[in-house]
């Protein structure tokens, strides 16, 4: 499927379902949606929208919502519609995050949205703060700020929600943010010949035994059992992207 007629998509970054067989596809130069011809059209079976032109990420929620952050501009939800053209809302990142987004390209660039499937609730990681997105009025609060800008930035590629209410961040280090009590705690392994692998994550993913896998650019996958605070090395190469197979097990793109 191409994005755009020139291949304007470039660098993929995420790949979301909705509902009705759409996916949204957020890239370096914008994001597409991407849904069935109805009739299909032998050789050309989907039809691509381009909604923005600006680097962005996506993710969608149990109702089919796609939520995201657009590069140095702002949240947004769009609500797919049948009847016309799908409810795009936007929410400001100035006036509530007390100058934790700023003009500045270090505090601006980033931003991450997940839902807590158990609960429906939206959560907003960005560099220097996480924020909740009230699903019904959009209205936006902050949850945890920052220290200082001498922070380690958060910049992750995905963002896991444990069945206790944790978010696990990776990215420069790895991190816990209790859903329930807003604090964050970072984790680190008994075992220091493990500690600098995890300033090197790329993805993490939670799995339905209760296991967070984590990988890394350089030094394989982690697997980390939040119950008795155990990791587990599988040495590989550099992965990029994990998603869950049949049998507990695991595919990874190296």
């Amino acid at each position: 499927v191409g994005l755009g007629p020139y291949g304007e998509g470039s660098f993929t970054l995420d790949i979301a379902f909705g509902a009705q067989g759409v996916v949204w596809v957020s890239t370096s130069t914008g994001l597409y949606k991407v849904e069935p011809r109805q009739p299909a059209d032998e050789t050309n079976a989907y039809r691509t929208t381009r909604v923005f032109d600006r680097r962005c990420r996506v993710t969608t929620d149990r109702k089919g919502r796609a939520w995201g952050y657009l590069k140095s501009t702002a949240a947004f939800r769009i609500t797919p519609r049948s009847d016309g053209p799908d409810r795009i809302d936007t929410i400001p990142m100035t006036g509530w995050t007390e100058g934790l987004w700023n003009a500045e390209p270090n505090s601006n660039i980033s931003g991450m949205l997940v839902e807590d499937t158990a609960t429906g609730r939206v959560f907003g990681i960005h560099p220097y703060f996480i924020a909740e997105y009230d699903t019904a009025s959009l209205k936006p609060r902050l949850l945890f700020r920052a220290p200082s800008i001498a922070f380690q930035r958060f910049e992750p590629n995905t963002v896991s929600i444990d069945t206790s209410g944790g978010m696990w961040i990776g990215s420069n280090a790895l991190w816990r943010f209790d859903l329930r009590t807003h604090q964050l705690s970072r984790v680190l392994p008994v075992d220091p010949n493990l500690r600098n692998i995890l300033d090197f994550i790329g993805v993490t993913m939670y799995d339905r035994n209760g296991l967070l896998w984590i990988a890394t650019i350089g030094y394989g996958v982690l697997r980390y059992d939040p119950r008795i605070a155990r990791f587990h090395t599988t040495n590989t190469s550099s992965v990029y992207w994990m998603a869950p197979a049949r049998d507990d097990g695991l595919i990874a793109l190296q």
